[in-house]
């Protein structure tokens, strides 16, 4: 699956997987619902384990897995992945991203953070490990992307999002 070729997509499918925007007010307004970020894993790696960043060997990165789920329904919409070169955030931004529940993209939007997002690739996989995450099968096919965020020509984010094909199919 191509970014430029996502026909196969429900239209709200497309639009989740090409936007560039906060994907949480998006995922809101297609799921009807408020969505809050449940944090499965958080830790730093070294910072050679993703070399795009160039990094300082002393610079913490921070490896992150989510989940975007609906405030009330409770259902898990997207599983989310992502190294964050933490060093490079703002200190403020540094203490609630380790300390909140806030979405990147809200943090980014809260600290009025000048960004830009760089869509790399989109494509279908089967769910395997996410599975029990997202309430499906390991056979159960995902919709994925992964993108980067950079902030004053800097590399802030590297994140993969994964979302179940079967989801967000009416449209």
């Amino acid at each position: 699956m191509d970014v430029d070729d996502i026909s196969g997509l429900s239209l709200i499918q497309q639009v989740l997987v090409r936007n560039d925007g906060t994907v949480s007010h998006i995922l809101e307004s297609c799921a009807g619902e408020p969505i809050s970020v449940v944090k499965l894993a958080e830790g730093f790696v070294p910072a050679s384990v993703d070399c795009s960043f160039q990094l300082d060997p002393s610079d913490r990165l921070l490896d992150r897995e989510i989940l975007l789920v609906g405030r009330q329904s409770e259902l898990p919409y997207v599983f989310a992945e992502s190294l964050i070169a933490f060093d490079r955030l703002p200190p403020e931004m540094q203490v609630e991203l380790l300390s909140t529940d806030i979405s990147i993209g809200r943090l980014l939007a809260a600290h009025r953070l000048d960004t830009f997002r760089e869509i790399l690739a989109v494509w279908a996989e089967p769910a395997g490990p996410c599975a029990p995450h997202l309430r499906v099968v390991a056979d159960d096919l995902l919709v994925a992307r992964t993108y980067r965020i950079w902030s004053s020509g800097r590399l802030l984010f590297l994140i993969t999002e994964k979302f179940p094909a079967s989801a967000f199919t009416g449209a």
